[in-house]
Order: structure tokens, then C-alpha cells, then sequence
């Protein structure tokens, strides 16, 4: 089987991909770092508020702060993924060395992986709760 080979214009598109991937992967990274920031000051923002109101309504804010850094540490792979996409394109672009541009695609393959079993068990745990739902709509109207 002969394999293909890049025209003038695949460059040119691998390129501005190249440029995308980063800008999302650092505006990824950013936002990795503000959910961090929030999870840590959650819980005296919350205890503040808790001093406001009446406290015997108040959310644990350990299990929100234990929330808000399991999200980040989710959303870090899949943008450490797409970052090191980019830098490996960019690599190979530069340099012409296919083992670079295979690196890149293995790193573009681990971020669709990552997100695709990401959305399955996100869209299963919804199916989930909807049938749980519909039971407990379904024991109640008796």
C-alpha cells in the first residue's frame, strides 16, 4: 500500500491547525489554572457566606473544592494532549521529520480517545439519572 504524500496545501493547513491546537491547548491550560485558584478559595468564600446565612443549610465546601480539582485534573489531559499535538506538528513542519508528525498524530489520537470515552461516560451516567428519574416519578404518582 503506497502512502500518501503531503501536498503544498495540506502544509499549509497542518500549520494553521498547528497554530489553533496552541491557542486552544494555553486558553485550555488557563482555565485548568482558574478552576484550581476557585476550588482553593471555594471554601473560605463559602464558610464567609456561611457566617451570612444560616449555617445548618450550608454545602460541605471540601466536597466542592474536591469537585472543582477532579475537573481540572480532567480537563488537564485531554489539553495536555492537544498542547503536545501542536508542539510536535510544529516540530515536524520545521523540520520534515515524519517520526515528529507521527508523535503529533499520537498525541491528537490520545486527545479524541480521552474525550470520546470522556463523553460516553458522561452521556451514560445521564441515562442513568434520567431512568432513575422516570422510577422515582413513577413510584411517587402511586
Amino acid at each position: 500500500m503506497e502512502k500518501p504524500q503531503l501536498t503544498e496545501q495540506a502544509y499549509l493547513f497542518l500549520s494553521e491547525i498547528k497554530k489553533w491546537a496552541k491557542f486552544l491547548s494555553i486558553i485550555g491550560f488557563i482555565f485548568i489554572g482558574i478552576f484550581v485558584l476557585f476550588a482553593l478559595f471555594l471554601g473560605s468564600f463559602l464558610s464567609g457566606l456561611s457566617d451570612i446565612t444560616d449555617s445548618s443549610m450550608s454545602f460541605p465546601s471540601v466536597f466542592l473544592t474536591i469537585i472543582y480539582l477532579l475537573i481540572a485534573v480532567l480537563y488537564f489531559f485531554p489539553v495536555w494532549f492537544l498542547f503536545k499535538f501542536s508542539i510536535n506538528l510544529g516540530k515536524s513542519l520545521q523540520s520534515g521529520n515524519e517520526s515528529e508528525l507521527t508523535a503529533a498524530f499520537s498525541y491528537l489520537k490520545l486527545h479524541y480517545k480521552f474525550i470520546g470515552i470522556l463523553t460516553i461516560i458522561f452521556l451514560s451516567i445521564y441515562l442513568l439519572f434520567i431512568i432513575f428519574g422516570i422510577l422515582i416519578a413513577g413510584i411517587t404518582s402511586f
